[in-house]
């Protein structure tokens, strides 16, 4: 019920993103099992939005939104949620970058992922700085790619 009431105080700006990091968020779960994650990254940076879709929001709300829409996704992870955020950041003309990382650990090896844009960590930086970074995906809006 507390999910609702919250729910109610978004904006139209931040439903639609919700809404829309759902779609990405189940479209990243399936496609991290087929793909892999350079070519769904592209994929998804690929959508477009529509012309009046610019981002009105701090990077790290809109970061926030997707990870709280990524929650009712089964199969979520670290790196669903930051292809989702990518996909959507790209969708609004937003460049970023999806991070993955590993280190070792006493059960074998564990990865994570996050998101940069502008120079800066804006999804699932908690914890990045004990990974060794492997890969760094970018996600470049469409218009800007061609």
């Amino acid at each position: 019920m507390r999910t609702l009431r919250n729910a109610a105080r978004l904006t139209a700006e931040e439903r639609r993103l919700v809404a829309e990091a759902v779609c990405l968020s189940l479209a990243a779960a399936i496609g991290v099992r087929v793909l892999a994650p350079a070519r769904l990254a592209r994929r998804l940076a690929a959508l477009r939005a529509p012309a009046s879709a610019p981002l009105r929001m701090p990077l790290e709300r809109a970061a926030a939104l997707v990870a709280f829409a990524s929650s009712f996704v089964p199969g979520s992870t670290c790196l669903t949620r930051a292809l989702a955020l990518a996909g959507a950041l790209a969708r609004r003309g937003v460049e970023s970058r999806v991070v993955i990382g590993t280190r070792r650990a006493a059960s074998g090896l564990e990865a994570h992922a996050w998101v940069t844009s502008g120079g800066r960590v804006i999804l699932g930086g908690a914890a990045h700085e004990a990974y060794a970074e492997i890969a760094r995906l970018a996600c470049t809006p469409p218009e800007a790619a061609a």
